[in-house]
């Protein structure tokens, strides 16, 4: 059992699965070189919070707060739709798949931003835009990069269930972050 000393590195998302269309852009992001780190097609996921380190203590009682606010929401589908980057096109830092609609899942995040305020969590200060982020970019990309960009811009990438939100630990690693699943909190049945 782990200390209440210890801190796990975590995040509130929703997983996401991966899409043939989507897998090929990660392919073709990840053969421009080292300039782009691709997320790994086992780990995409839509942050809804990210907690940073919390004390091994408060992971079971935040879990259970999550778990109440996600048992407030429907199971929905979501589409993946259009690439776009942040901050800009001109000098792009992250690459992403756009979802829509968002409105529930903007919601969801709400809810569970509140329900983290009892824990001592500062709210954002910047709204919350639901995004699949593929990959960042690490130094000048290539052209190609976007060539890809604008190839995909209104591409429909297919959709998925919403069916649940987890409670994830991160671990960095030298080869990039490795998640598991530290609790699930299902959404409430259509």
């Amino acid at each position: 059992m782990a200390e209440s000393s210890a801190l796990v590195r975590s995040f509130v998302g929703v997983s996401v699965p991966a899409l043939p269309i989507v897998n090929t852009v990660l392919r073709k992001l990840n053969a421009m070189g080292t300039a782009i780190k691709t997320v790994q097609e086992a780990t995409l996921h839509v942050t809804l919070k990210f907690l940073g380190d919390v004390p091994a203590d408060r992971i079971a009682p935040i879990g259970n707060a999550i778990a109440k606010s996600a048992a407030n929401f429907s199971a929905h589908r979501i589409e993946l739709h259009g690439i776009g980057t942040f901050p800009d096109e001109r000098r792009p830092s992250v690459i992403w798949i756009g979802l829509k609609p968002v409105e529930t899942l903007v919601t969801l995040a709400s809810e569970i931003e509140l329900a983290m305020c009892d824990f001592g969590f500062e709210p954002e200060s910047r709204a919350f835009s639901p995004h699949l982020t593929l990959a960042r970019v690490k130094t000048k990309p290539p052209s190609t990069l976007f060539e890809l960009i604008e190839a995909h811009r209104r591409t429909p990438f297919g959709d998925f269930a919403v069916e649940e939100v987890k409670l994830y630990r991160s671990e960095l690693t030298p080869g990039g972050p490795v998640y598991s699943v530290l609790k699930t909190c299902p959404l409430s049945s259509v």
